[in-house]
């Protein structure tokens, strides 16, 4: 590996580098594009609310049960 790292010379290194720096940089860019366009945000922020609201009718429904129970103990 020295060998081949030895053989190189500078520049070609820092073309290398400049060629990942730059892949990475489209990728995010790209990313954030598809995201936007596909409404990704939009439809994550919908299931958290979604997931809220289906753990408040859970704990709701929870508490309704508890109370009847209670009632039929009672009778």
């Amino acid at each position: 590996m020295n060998i081949i790292l030895l053989q190189s010379s500078s520049n070609e290194v820092l073309t290398f580098l400049a060629a990942i720096a730059i892949s990475i940089l489209l990728f995010f860019v790209f990313r954030s594009v598809l995201l936007w366009y596909w409404r990704v945000d939009e439809i994550v922020k919908n299931q958290q609310k979604q997931i809220q609201q289906q753990q408040t009718i859970i704990e709701g429904l929870a508490g309704l049960y508890k109370s009847m129970n209670r009632m039929d103990t009672n009778a």
